[in-house]
């Protein structure tokens, strides 16, 4: 729910979806493994769609992203002394 409201405010849109992929990502695997695909009628519809559009957020923000990546490496490396 904080991930939808927090992806229609542009800075920490890269953030929002990876957190909704990551928040869906293990929806998908608990319901694949234990709780099975159909819950309450929706056919996993509602897992699919936030999943399939995590990722096009982030591959349309693809640039703001490899930026974001390229910082937290720099910072570890730089931090491993």
């Amino acid at each position: 729910m904080i991930a939808a409201a927090l992806i229609l405010i542009p800075k920490p849109t890269i953030y929002v979806s990876s957190l909704s992929l990551g928040i869906m990502g293990v929806a998908l695997f608990a319901h694949l493994t234990k709780l099975g695909t159909i819950v309450q009628n929706d056919s996993g519809l509602l897992v699919i769609l936030v999943t399939v559009f995590s990722v096009l957020i982030l591959m349309y923000e693809k640039s703001q992203v490899v930026s974001v990546l390229r910082d937290l490496k720099n910072k570890f490396v730089n931090n491993e002394g």
